[in-house]
C-alpha cells in the first residue's frame, strides 16, 4: 500500500500502523463530540508554540512505502496474556544489570509486572508487542532485539491491553516502542477526582507512585488528544506537571500547562533542582521532595536549551514529539 506524508510520519514515530493500530483499540463509549473539542483545544495551544518545532527532513528513498502493513487487534495482544504473566521478573544478565546500573530496584519492576525482552523468542509474538521494526522502516532500522529490553506491560482487568519496550542499546537502533501507540494512559485506573502528577516516562511514573503520589504517563514525551480525554473525563482535582530538565521537557511543561488552564484545571509545573527527572531524582541520586521546585517555564527557556540532537535516527530512537 502507498502511504502519505502524514501517515509516513506516523509509523515513523511510532513504529505502528496508520489505519490498523489506533482505530482497533479505540474505546467506543467514548464521547464524540467531547473528543472532537479536546482535540482542537489542544491543537490550537501547539500552534501557538509551532516555532519551537525543529523539522526533521526525512530521505524518503530509504524508506519503502509500498511495504505491508502492520496490524494488531486487542485479541492478538490478549493471547498474550498468559505469557507476559507467566515470566514476569524473568531477565537476562544484561537486562537486570541495566536496571541495576539505573539504580531501578528490580522488586519494583517485578511488582509493576515487567519482564525481559530475552524472553521472547516467537517472531509473531515481537511482532504484536511492536518489537520488530515496521516493515517501512527495515531497510536502514534495526530492530535491536538482541541486546534485550526491559517490557512493561499494561493490564486491564487481568488482559494485556498495552506493553512499551525500552531497550537495553539504543545505537542505530530503536530506543522505544509501543504496542498500541497513542491510546491508552499508564496509571490513570485510579485517579478519578485526585491530584494527579504527570510525568514522561513509565520508570518516571512508577517511580513517583512508588513516592505515594498519583502519577500517569503517555510513555512518550508529548500526550495525544486521545490520551488527554481521558485523563480529562477523569475529573482531575488539579494537575502536577513533573517536566524534564531538557528541551522537550521543557516544551511538553509549556504547552501542557497552558492547556490545562485552557480547560479550567489548576495546575503546577515542577523540575527537580538538580537533575534530569523523576528516576534520577528519587531512585539515583536518593533525594526528596525538598529538591523540587515549581518552574515558570517561556519559549526563551526552550529555544536555550541545546541538549537535543535531531539527528534523524536519534530522533527517531528517542521518540521524540
Amino acid at each position: 500500500m502507498k502511504y502519505s506524508i502524514e501517515e509516513i510520519g506516523f509509523i515513523l514515530y511510532n513504529n505502528r500502523s496508520v489505519k490498523g493500530t489506533i482505530s482497533n483499540f479505540l474505546d467506543k463509549s467514548m464521547d464524540p463530540m467531547k473528543l472532537i473539542r479536546i482535540e482542537s483545544k489542544f491543537d490550537w495551544v501547539k500552534s501557538l508554540y509551532s516555532n519551537l518545532e525543529k523539522m526533521v527532513e526525512v530521505d524518503l528513498s530509504l524508506l519503502n512505502p509500498e511495504s505491508d502493513d502492520e496490524i494488531i487487534t486487542p485479541e492478538q495482544l490478549a493471547e498474550l496474556t498468559d505469557f507476559f504473566k507467566a515470566n514476569i521478573g524473568k531477565y537476562s544478565q544484561k537486562e537486570k544489570e541495566f536496571l541495576i546500573n539505573r539504580q531501578i530496584p528490580i522488586e519494583v519492576c517485578n511488582k509493576w509486572g515487567f519482564l525481559g525482552l530475552s524472553n521472547f523468542t516467537d517472531s509473531e509474538h515481537l511482532r504484536r508487542i511492536g518489537a520488530t521494526c515496521h516493515p517501512i522502516l527495515r531497510g536502514f532500522l534495526q530492530d535491536g532485539i538482541e541486546e534485550g529490553g526491559i517490557v512493561q506491560p499494561l493490564f486491564k482487568e487481568g488482559v494485556l491491553v498495552n506493553c512499551s519496550i525500552r531497550r537495553i542499546s539504543n545505537v542505530g537502533k530503536l530506543k522505544y516502542t509501543l504496542a498500541v501507540p497513542d491510546t491508552p494512559v499508564w496509571g490513570l485506573d485510579d485517579c478519578e477526582g485526585k491530584e494527579v502528577w504527570i510525568c514522561e516516562g513509565i520508570f518516571d511514573m512508577i517511580c513517583l507512585r512508588e513516592m505515594g503520589v498519583k502519577a500517569v504517563s503517555p510513555s512518550s514525551a508529548m500526550w495525544s488528544g486521545l490520551q488527554l480525554y481521558q485523563l480529562v473525563v477523569s475529573n482531575p482535582k488539579n494537575i502536577i506537571l513533573f517536566c524534564d530538565n531538557d528541551r522537550v521537557g521543557l516544551k511538553t511543561g509549556l504547552v501542557m500547562q497552558k492547556f490545562f488552564n485552557l480547560m479550567g484545571i489548576p495546575s503546577i509545573t515542577i523540575h527537580s533542582k538538580v537533575v534530569k527527572d523523576a528516576c534520577e531524582h528519587f531512585w539515583e541520586n536518593g533525594l526528596t521532595f525538598d529538591e523540587l521546585e515549581p518552574i515558570k517555564i517561556t519559549k526563551e527557556m526552550i529555544e536555550d536549551r541545546k541538549d537535543n540532537s535531531f539527528d534523524f535516527l536519534k530522533y527517531l530512537q528517542k521518540r521524540r514529539f
